[in-house]
């Protein structure tokens, strides 16, 4: 091979590397983004989904998401016995066992009664549950960090039932069902209302306007920003530039401006000296 054609494959080469690497680091970027993304942000096309259903195709569908969702709660709730420091969290959660145990017995009946059908475990619960990550951040705490962490996440999770409950009246006509949502209507918004008074009380937390941590235990002091205390990243929006998450995606941000123009300085040189 010549000179000229060694340099103009180098040169080529640069070219292509000089394209690639901010592909490649553009995705990562936005795979970071998107797994820090809220799995409630979902939850609005679960919701623009049960608002164009009615009659029997809402039925199935309401009862299947909700089937889910009571579900996750139950998991959820289950964690708290060995987890939990506030005697208040351990009572209400065996309240949301208990409850919502009977809901999915209801529901499950229902199914087959009315429809000849089952809640499949593939279709159960969709975007509204909790994430795996959700998951295993709770499996992963104790006492108190375990207690503003439940709390948090339950009420959001409470108020996405809250709003698929308040469907029901303008799409069926089954009393059954009816009763079952204002129940949970009813009952979850009760506990939304208990959920932020032991957040202000126990963390000084002011979960209705998004205030300030100012005190409590385990790590709580300090300001804490608006969308901790309405259970994390609910918004679906990207990470704030001061998060963890915004900080790391800053850095990928850095890493592949850095990348592409050492590699077509590089690119650059190369041809100079051809």
């Amino acid at each position: 091979m010549s000179q000229i054609s060694r340099l103009n494959n180098i040169k080529a080469k640069s070219l292509a590397l000089t394209l690639l690497v901010p592909v490649l680091l553009f995705g990562s970027l936005l795979g970071v983004a998107s797994s820090s993304a809220s799995p409630l942000g979902q939850s609005e096309d679960d919701m623009n989904k049960l608002e164009g259903l009615s009659g029997k195709e809402f039925e199935i569908e309401f009862m299947t998401m909700m089937i889910g969702h009571h579900q996750s709660a139950i998991d959820m709730s289950k964690l708290v016995p060995d987890r939990a420091n506030h005697k208040e969290v351990k009572d209400v959660a065996q309240q949301i066992i208990s409850a919502q145990t009977k809901e999915i017995n209801d529901m499950t009946g229902w199914l087959q009664q009315w429809h000849n059908t089952t809640a499949m475990s593939g279709m159960m619960g969709g975007s509204s549950s909790m994430s795996m990550a959700d998951m295993t951040k709770l499996q992963g705490l104790k006492g108190d960090d375990f207690d503003k962490e439940f709390l948090t996440m339950m009420r959001e999770h409470h108020k996405s039932a809250v709003e698929m409950a308040k469907l029901v009246p303008d799409r069926t006509d089954r009393a059954e069902l009816e009763t079952l949502a204002q129940n949970i209507i009813s009952s979850q918004n009760a506990e939304i209302q208990k959920f932020d008074g032991w957040l202000k009380a126990w963390y000084g937390a002011d979960a209705m306007t998004g205030g300030s941590m100012t005190g409590g235990t385990s790590g709580t002091s300090g300001t804490m920003p608006p969308d901790s205390i309405q259970g994390g990243d609910t918004s679906g929006n990207l990470p704030t530039a001061g998060s963890p998450a915004g900080s790391g995606l800053l850095w990928l941000v850095m890493a592949a401006l850095a990348a592409s123009a050492a590699i077509f300085a590089g690119g650059m040189w190369l041809r100079r000296r051809a």
